[in-house]
């Protein structure tokens, strides 16, 4: 029979609680390694703000795994960035991407060979971390001095240019910042396509393309402000500080996102083309205090166009009740704007600035405003001082939808405003068709409804 003495039975279950302890630890989400730690497997390093994660990853239907950046809040993964783009590996679990103690990023593959590595001489030994930032660069940097960056992912771009990332090369080392695109969805190895800075000695810094050796595209002397044969950059809405850097040690183009809470970012596409891409983290709405209706942007079914609607929150299938902009679609939310004024009204401006829809209601109360959406579905601006003062609402001016509570009818003014049924022109277009349902105004004082196709 086997007996276990106390002192054994301490000794195993410390090992057990030691065990377990450091496994949370590690299991936390860290941004950053130390010397002598590492990934393998599924383990992974998120930014500090959630934005990004590095691990190992696989492409598409691929059965090799790289080392990558991608979004970690995307739906769909979107790696911007691969380590060992030429050397994939065959299993993740047995492999290890490990920053040593001389500073330098090394990818050991399952034999203990090292297929990808920083390669870095300006080392400082046992003082280095390794730390994943919320931009998606992969920062080395000495421990002891803030600014001592020994090396960067940032210097090294792969298929993607992102917000504060580089474009450009190494003056010292003529060592190119330069995009270059998958050789397919499955395998990211550097195909033929590539994105540079010229590099003619003649002051002039433009942007080409190339197919191997074959120049297609060039992006025309910078301005300053633009490309001289991209003059459509400087309307680009997400693209902000568009900026030529140019020291001793290198020079390179590099950019910031205007909106903070939108993804953007250029991919040098598989096929050779560039193409940005934007991705908002979250659709901006309103809705109302019951969790019923829902207001915001939309786009009608397969229409490219957006406007400004209100829909049942919980119903599987969108379905929009009242329409802002029915005349006057917008080609872009993003960069549109539906904003409460100081003088009380609401307007919807699109992405040049200028207004496409507005409540020009003329009896406003300056700063004392608020707009609100109701369970009923009715829109409301009333006057913050006073609850009973409606300065306009939504269901003065229904589109194709009749609620409860809703208005059909007329308003007995000056004006004579009808509160009409409109039909969408499409069910991809909300814009008024031909037919609609009113009230008779025909002084007889018997009211009854009427349906007209044209009017």
């Amino acid at each position: 029979m086997g007996i276990i003495s106390k002192k054994t039975w301490f000794s195993q279950c410390f090992l057990l609680v030691l065990f377990l302890f450091l496994n949370i630890q590690f299991s936390k989400e860290s941004d950053t390694l130390s010397p002598g730690q590492s990934l393998s497997g599924n383990q992974t390093l998120t930014s500090a703000g959630g934005i990004f994660e590095l691990g190992f990853f696989t492409p598409g239907n691929s059965q090799n795994y790289y080392i990558g950046i991608w979004y970690k809040t995307l739906p769909n993964q979107t790696v911007v960035w691969v380590a060992n783009r030429k050397e994939p590996l065959s299993d993740h679990f047995s492999s290890e991407l490990k920053l040593l103690e001389d500073g330098n990023l090394v990818l050991l593959n399952q034999s203990g060979a090292a297929v990808w590595s920083t390669n870095s001489t300006s080392t400082v030994h046992n003082s280095t971390t390794a730390k994943l930032l919320d931009n998606a660069n992969f920062v080395i940097s000495n421990a002891l001095s803030s600014s001592g960056v020994i090396w960067q992912s940032f210097d090294h771009p792969t298929n993607h240019w992102l917000p504060g990332g580089k474009l450009g090369y190494k003056n010292k080392t003529n060592e190119g910042m330069t995009l270059v695109s998958w050789r397919s969805p499955e395998n990211p190895a550097p195909s033929l396509f590539s994105l540079d800075i010229a590099r003619n000695g003649t002051g002039h810094s433009h942007l080409l393309m190339w197919n191997g050796t074959h120049q297609y595209w060039n992006s025309g002397d910078w301005t300053g402000k633009i490309f001289t044969l991209v003059p459509e950059l400087q309307l680009n809405f997400y693209v902000t500080n568009m900026t030529l850097v140019s020291n001793e040690n290198e020079s390179y183009f590099t950019y910031t996102s205007a909106m903070p809470n939108a993804f953007t970012r250029f991919v040098l596409e598989v096929t050779g083309q560039l193409r940005q891409y934007v991705w908002q983290e979250r659709n901006q709405t309103l809705t109302s205090a019951g969790g019923i209706f829902e207001l915001g942007f939309f786009t009608p079914g397969n229409s490219q166009k957006y406007y400004i609607g209100i829909w049942y929150k919980t119903l599987p299938n969108q379905t929009v009740v009242w329409v802002a902009n029915r005349i006057e679609p917008l080609s872009d939310h993003f960069s549109s704007e539906f904003k409460l004024l100081e003088d009380g009204n609401l307007v919807l401006l699109n992405q040049s600035g200028a207004a496409v829809w507005s409540t020009n209601s003329t009896s406003t109360v300056h700063n004392s405003t608020t707009a609100k959406l109701l369970d009923n579905a009715n829109f409301v601006i009333s006057n913050a001082l006073d609850s009973s003062g409606v300065i306009w609402q939504s269901f003065d001016h229904p589109t194709n939808h009749w609620l409860p509570g809703g208005k059909f009818g007329y308003k007995k003014n000056l004006k004579n405003e009808e509160m009409t049924l409109v039909s969408w022109r499409s069910p991809e277009n909300p814009a008024p068709s031909l037919f609609s349902l009113d009230v008779a105004r025909n002084g007889t004082g018997h009211s009854h409804l009427l349906m007209w196709n044209g009017r």
